[in-house]
């Protein structure tokens, strides 16, 4: 579905840039302590928790490993890198040669780590299976980059000599999960299980390019392209995890999930210039995408109830519409349509603790 409208939109690109960093130093800031939260919450819960009825806590991925034990809490502060979507370069010089060479590309604008929570609750339903409901996110990737004063013949993929080219990126993350597990060997130095679950995964993209150009044939002024696609993911996936008990105390884990759900991805581009105003276009369109997320962990147990954690996990997307992949000006302006053949990684290591009475 494609849409166009205009509207009287500000344009002033570095108040834009400025208010978004500062929600991402709150919306950071905010997680942190929401993540000090829980932890507080779960180590309360362990002390309120009678010891004589568990001899172990939830192992990983929510694993039951003793009788006793009914109900979980798994707590981590997740962190979180996220690849560029595409090599695609931005500013190229010698283009009336015939033979442009790059001097930006979307790898110039790279992201950080950055932090985010994960939180799972569980409660076993027979002696060998269990449910839970589990959540991570709040992840906001940001990057800017500046090209100013540039040689003669330099251009951005818009066209025409400029003086100024800004350019910005910002993506956020949410994904909430209900997942059965059925435990095939729920005691011993050996322990495995299965998982069938339903997941939802929330992804927003977003990136700005704007320039101030040169004079050419009296037509010179600012022009901003803002691209805003939002993915929203709902599916069925299936999973399993594997965990060794190396002591009492110590025990290592590896876990995998593969899911196929359906994409609603939406996009919507604003474009303002001096020489055609302001317009609003977009696109929308359904698909399927792929999930797949593996991770390894160790864990280290504290007291009968609470057990402290850390691990390292990759997570792939396929099939999302990545707001820089669909930067194609000329397009957007004639005949917006929706690109969501993109790919997303990520990866990062994560710290914890979990509980269980």
């Amino acid at each position: 579905m494609r849409r166009a409208c205009s509207q009287n939109r500000p344009t002033n690109l570095q108040e834009k840039a400025t208010g978004r960093n500062a929600c991402v130093r709150r919306r950071t800031s905010d997680t942190t302590r929401f993540a000090m939260l829980c932890f507080l919450a779960t180590l309360t819960i362990c002390g309120t928790a009678n010891p004589a009825a568990a001899q172990n806590v939830a192992t990983q991925a929510g694993q039951s490993a003793a009788s006793g034990n009914n109900w979980f809490v798994q707590a981590d502060a997740l962190f979180l890198e996220r690849s560029n979507a595409s090599d695609e370069i931005l500013v190229s010089t010698g283009g009336d040669s015939g033979f442009p060479q790059p001097v930006v590309t979307i790898d110039d604008l790279g992201t950080d780590f950055e932090s985010g929570l994960r939180l799972s609750v569980g409660r076993l339903v027979n002696s060998d299976q269990s449910l839970e409901v589990a959540y991570f996110g709040l992840q906001s990737w940001g990057a800017e980059f500046t090209v100013s004063d540039p040689p003669p013949d330099t251009e951005t993929l818009f066209g025409g000599e400029f003086t100024v080219a800004h350019f910005v990126t910002r993506s956020e993350l949410h994904n909430a999960e209900i997942n059965l597990r059925r435990h095939v060997f729920p005691s011993g130095r050996f322990s495995a299980a299965t998982l069938v679950g339903v997941r939802y995964l929330s992804f927003k993209d977003r990136f700005v390019v704007s320039q101030d150009l040169v004079d050419t044939m009296d037509s010179a002024g600012f022009r901003l392209f803002d691209i805003n696609a939002d993915n929203d993911l709902i599916g069925a996936q299936l999973g399993g995890d594997f965990l060794f008990s190396v002591t009492r105390r110590l025990r290592f884990g590896a876990s995998g999930k593969a899911g196929l759900l359906l994409n609603l991805a939406d996009l919507e581009t604003i474009i303002d210039s001096r020489d055609i105003g302001t317009i609003i276009v977009g696109d929308s369109n359904e698909r399927l995408a792929g999930i797949v997320e593996v991770g390894l962990t160790a864990t280290w147990q504290v007291t009968p109830n609470l057990a402290v954690r850390g691990g390292y996990q990759v997570i792939y997307v396929g099939g999302l519409a990545l707001a820089p992949e669909n930067y194609d000006p000329l397009s957007l302006v004639l005949d917006p349509h929706l690109k969501d053949n993109g790919d997303l990684v990520l990866d990062g290591p994560s710290a914890g603790l979990e509980a269980a009475w």
